[in-house]
């Protein structure tokens, strides 16, 4: 028993450590105020994407993505998958590695919590952080979806 409750502890100490490191890492980027609490909500999962509105009861007409109407809108469509989406990945030319981290069956919020995890600096964007870029083109991606 004893040891069941000791796992338990080091499962609930390490989750709450991740998860206030990420927290930590977030604050800490060097891009707009906007950027951040956007990229809060997203990992939050309260961005106001279809799914999640019809998953909170609330009257839409479908959950078709708007621009492709070919999938449900949910944060890893709307900023990962989504063909306009996919358009400024490739244009910036990180398609391969947004598409590495999608391999996994992850939902939207969990690329953009390895992303900030991860950090790295790109070299092609100016040492700009691989976390800063990414979130910064997920808010673009969302700002302009309409």
């Amino acid at each position: 028993m004893e040891l069941s409750v000791r796992k338990s502890v080091i499962s609930h100490s390490s989750r709450w450590y991740r998860a206030c490191s990420i927290w930590r890492q977030l604050w800490k980027l060097s891009c707009p105020s906007k950027i951040k609490i956007f990229a809060w909500k997203a990992l939050h999962g309260c961005l106001p994407c279809f799914v999640i509105l019809v998953n909170k009861h609330i009257p839409i007409d479908g959950v078709n993505c708007p621009r492709c109407l070919t999938e449900a809108e949910d944060i890893k469509h709307v900023l990962f998958t989504c063909s306009r989406a996919k358009e400024v990945w490739f244009a910036l030319g990180v398609w391969e590695e947004i598409e590495r981290m999608l391999m996994v069956d992850r939902s939207g919020s969990i690329v953009i919590e390895e992303t900030i995890r991860t950090g790295g600096l790109s070299m092609e964007f100016n040492n700009m952080a691989w976390s800063e870029l990414v979130i910064t083109c997920c808010w673009y991606i969302w700002w302009q979806r309409w």
